[in-house]
């Protein structure tokens, strides 16, 4: 897979001593006959209107990146959201497949929301903004979104007993799950799980602590 951070223009005409790129060219732009996956992508600009790489795009509509895993494609747009910029990567390409949000459980989103407002990005000294005010769903990288999955339903397949009988539902145990496992003030042991909360605490903590970050893509990882 082709990677963002990979396309840094390096300064004004290519000589970094002449200040930030404007813009971020496009490597490759396939025929209209391309009919393969393309990789979408938000890309996060701070408040100056520069990239993760430091190049400069200005304040405006959201930033888009799309490319493919050959490479055939690499390029960025500018679309009001998600749903536009497919609309505008299909209508140059109608043959391609451009990849549909994933669809999550109750449990799962659940996880991944309550992972995203109590991380921050350590975008400063002070730790920063929680996740949740710059980044969602869309912004995980693909395969820690896999592994997010993968947790969650083996977790769900596990305990299903204690889950399905417990006094929570879906959404509080991926909740209770996520503050759990990487130890936050709350979780399966606060009493809102009575009969049940002991064995759940114990089967989260065997999945370990997990720390979500913002790679140089834009995209949120775990370690």
């Amino acid at each position: 897979m082709v990677d963002y951070s990979t396309n840094d223009p390096k300064g004004w005409c290519g000589d970094p001593k002449r200040g930030a790129a404007m813009g971020r060219p496009t490597i490759h732009d396939a025929p209209v006959s391309f009919d393969g996956q393309v990789h979408l992508r938000r890309v996060k600009l701070d408040d100056g209107g520069y990239d993760p790489n430091g190049t400069y795009f200005g304040i405006g509509a959201p930033l888009y990146w799309y490319a493919s895993d050959g490479g055939e494609i690499d390029a960025v747009l500018r679309a009001p959201d998600k749903a536009g910029a497919r609309h505008q990567i299909l209508s140059r390409y109608p043959s391609a497949q451009v990849e549909a949000p994933e669809g999550l459980d109750a449990f799962t989103a659940a996880y991944v929301t309550a992972m995203l407002w109590s991380t921050s990005d350590e975008s400063r000294d002070d730790g920063g903004d929680p996740l949740d005010d710059n980044y969602d769903l869309d912004d995980l990288a693909p395969e820690y979104l896999r592994a997010i999955t993968a947790d969650c339903n083996r977790f769900q397949a596990e305990n299903a007993e204690a889950l399905d009988k417990g006094a929570g539902n879906d959404s509080q145990a991926g909740h209770d799950f996520w503050l759990t496992r990487t130890g936050h003030g709350a979780g399966f042991w606060d009493g809102d799980w009575p009969a049940y909360g002991d064995a759940l605490t114990a089967a989260s903590k065997a999945y370990g602590e997990i720390w979500p970050y913002v790679g140089d893509d834009g995209q949120v990882y775990g370690s």
